[in-house]
């Protein structure tokens, strides 16, 4: 959905997000983050917290 590969280590709290595009890396990110602190991580709730990224991020690009 993102257009990033994550990679999830046998290293313990380690996620890795690989993508070419900052920006893309960015959402992948947040998004990543959100899921994990709320700690539902199904399809419903990753599309949920993706779409609120894009907006969010979309908001802070165009204030700086």
């Amino acid at each position: 959905m993102t257009g990033v590969e994550v990679l999830i280590d046998d290293t313990p709290m380690t996620i890795k997000i690989s993508s070419y595009d900052p920006e893309k890396r960015f959402i992948a990110a947040e998004t990543m983050q959100t899921l994990i602190k709320d700690g539902r991580i199904n399809p419903v709730y990753i599309e949920k917290f993706y779409e609120q990224s894009v907006k969010d991020a979309k908001e802070l690009f165009i204030k700086k």
